[in-house]
């Protein structure tokens, strides 16, 4: 007898990161959901006819608890769970809007243990599954202009750490997979806030927009976060994270832990051209 096709959900599915992991698990040969809050960009790609696209929105309990339902009325199972849903957002700490910060802390982690919490039960039941939550290269440091998008996914990095010590013994395995700049939309989707032209950092935070631009036009394929996907799911024991980037992004958590922490601070204001 055959095994039965796998079951993927992937949250935030509708453009960027998300769909090229949807796109690659569908090559897989996995049975795949996506989700999103607009579930209709989706249809430009190749292999989009092929993916149940159903709405989610990862902030509100009705709507992640409806998906899930949705997905077990017609699975018997599921087997992994991308959480990959999630916003951006630059602003000084000073100019930041605390209504923005809150939004922004409601979809990249509160979102993500919406969704865990609704699926980890089905997954409990079946003692098994894979659960990759995507955290960032900048949770694994603060970076200027970047604080509340650095802070969500930090939270993400040890929400993740815990996790996966609490359900291993059910058979359910987490990991997460740590991008660096790729090359998406995301930039032009980033919540920028606009400053007072007379602001003391209008100066230092335009330039720092610009840096991040050039290093966004310039960033490597988001295929290779299909890649770490395909690892992930080929590996029996995945470690607890995957840093995906260029050589110089995947160093420089390493140079974090190796360097004192004003040497390290002195080669981020260098490289964002801070004062």
């Amino acid at each position: 007898m055959t095994n039965p096709q796998k079951v993927a959900l992937v949250t935030g599915a509708s453009a960027g990161l998300g769909q090229v992991m949807a796109c690659r698990l569908l090559q897989a040969g996995y049975r795949v959901y996506g989700t999103g809050r607009n579930t209709q960009t989706l249809a430009a790609h190749t292999d989009s006819s092929k993916i149940n696209m159903i709405q989610m929105d990862v902030r509100n309990d009705d709507s992640v608890s409806s998906a899930i339902d949705q997905i077990m009325s017609h699975e018997q199972c599921l087997d992994l769970v991308i959480n990959n849903a999630g916003v951006s957002a630059s602003s000084p700490i000073e100019a930041l809007s605390i209504d923005k910060a809150q939004a922004l802390f409601d979809t990249n982690v509160w979102g993500m243990l919406r969704v865990n919490q609704a699926i980890l039960p089905i997954m409990r039941k079946q003692r098994s599954g894979l659960i990759v939550n995507v955290s960032s290269l900048a949770g694994l440091m603060g970076l200027p202009y970047r604080s509340v998008y650095s802070a969500s996914k930090a939270s993400v990095e040890m929400f993740t750490e815990s996790l996966r010590m609490e359900v291993a013994q059910f058979g359910i395995k987490v990991c997460m997979i740590e991008p660096g700049d790729l090359k998406t939309d995301i930039f032009d989707k980033r919540d920028h806030l606009p400053l007072d032209p007379d602001s003391p950092y209008e100066p230092h935070f335009s330039l720092n927009m610009q840096t991040s631009a050039k290093e966004m036009h310039n960033a490597p394929s988001p295929q290779l976060i299909g890649d770490t996907i395909i690892t992930i799911i080929n590996t029996e024991q995945p470690r607890v994270r995957y840093t995906v980037g260029t050589p110089v992004q995947k160093l420089t958590p390493i140079l974090k832990r190796l360097l004192p922490a004003l040497w390290f601070e002195k080669l981020l204001k260098r490289f964002f051209q801070m004062p």
